[in-house]
């Protein structure tokens, strides 16, 4: 992640005048892979059980291949930080994966994983802006330049505009569902009166 992600006017954390620690890091568990299916094209994190294909195998559109591990930063915050990070990350929960730096430390380390209410079914292209991002911070915190190249071959659309397989997500439904059922209570209110 760029230090420039978390710096503007609402962000909770100011990266750059922070006194946490950070870290090149990569994901431990091979099955882990980074995928583009969380609501509005943006990444997550998901497993690919033993023997399964990954979202990049088995469902369009197809990235450039990759055989190494997710790559990323490993911060070091105080909890309170944590904490007001976690309320901002909205569609997100918390899941604990182990890390390794690159001078080879292991760590447990708290991740940030779409909600399910919130996943994609398919996986899609990301935006240009939001992986520019992606690739800005790899390359401001000097991650593997194997996986840089891997970022760099991913494939993006524009941010505007977006079709509605960006946004099919169970929570959608539900905000429609809850919309029904509110309209089916009030006319049944008016209709008693």
């Amino acid at each position: 992640m760029s230090p420039l992600v978390h710096s503007g006017p609402r962000a909770p954390l100011r990266w750059a005048a922070c006194t946490c620690s950070r870290d090149p890091a990569f994901v431990v568990d091979p099955a882990v892979q980074l995928v583009f299916k969380h609501q509005g094209g943006y990444a997550t994190l998901e497993r690919v059980e033993d023997g399964g294909t990954s979202a990049h195998e088995k469902n369009e559109p197809r990235f450039r291949p990759y055989d190494g591990r997710v790559h990323g930063v490993l911060y070091r915050v105080t909890r309170e930080d944590f904490e007001k990070l976690a309320k901002r990350e909205g569609g997100y929960v918390v899941q604990e994966l182990q890390v390794q730096t690159y001078d080879d430390s292991q760590y447990n380390a708290l991740v940030f994983v779409s909600n399910p209410l919130f996943k994609l079914p398919q996986e899609v292209i990301p935006t240009e802006k939001y992986l520019a991002r992606v690739r800005e911070g790899a390359r401001d915190n000097y991650l593997d330049p194997a996986y840089q190249a891997f970022l760099s071959g991913i494939n993006t659309v524009p941010g505007a505009g977006l079709g509605s397989e960006y946004y099919n997500t169970p929570s959608k439904y539900m905000g429609y569902s809850f919309l029904v059922i509110a309209a089916l209570i009030t006319l049944a209110f008016f209709f008693q009166h």
